[in-house]
């Protein structure tokens, strides 16, 4: 199986939203009420604010047989030389093929750490320990645990990060 990494264009918005939209479903059933997953989800992937994430960030597809399996997105340097690692989805047939892996390599490779020491930040719901374990396997280190609430709803997050 081959797969491809490339920048994100608009026409891969509609396979985006399915991405996020399975992923989520999959992923926080019987973590977060399904309410409030649909609200995030068209909020934080309509048509508008994923062409903000591909002009705005770093938003790279993962592609088998010239259909989007996963994606990642990345925030540009922030202040402190910090990145936000803001999604990372792979739909659960191709997980652990290391898609992921090569997704979160790749969208490293945008950010400039040659003059300096730059942090990645993800935050967690503490739930998902698949991810947990994900980004432990890439050098993530928990270094934060609280509750965040999440629409109103209480999620126990960790916030993970990694030096480069």
């Amino acid at each position: 199986m081959t797969y491809y990494i490339r920048k994100a264009t608009y026409d891969d918005i509609a396979e985006i939203q399915e991405v996020a939209k399975v992923s989520w479903h999959e992923t926080y059933e019987g973590i977060i009420p399904a309410d409030i997953q649909n609200k995030f989800l068209n909020e934080s992937y309509n048509e508008e604010m994923l062409k903000k994430r591909i002009d705005k960030s770093i938003l790279l597809v993962a592609t088998y047989d010239n259909n989007i399996v996963g994606f990642v997105n990345l925030s540009y340097l922030l202040e402190g030389n910090k990145s936000l690692l803001m999604a990372i989805y792979i739909l659960k047939a191709y997980q652990g093929k290391r898609i992921g892996s090569k997704l979160l390599s790749e969208a490293r490779s945008y950010i400039d750490t040659n003059t300096k020491e730059v942090t990645f930040e993800v935050e967690v719901e503490k739930e998902n320990t698949s991810a947990i374990q994900f980004y432990q396997s890439k050098n993530f280190v928990i270094n934060e645990e609280y509750v965040d609430y999440f629409y109103d709803y209480p999620l126990q997050t960790v916030k993970m990060t990694m030096r480069l």
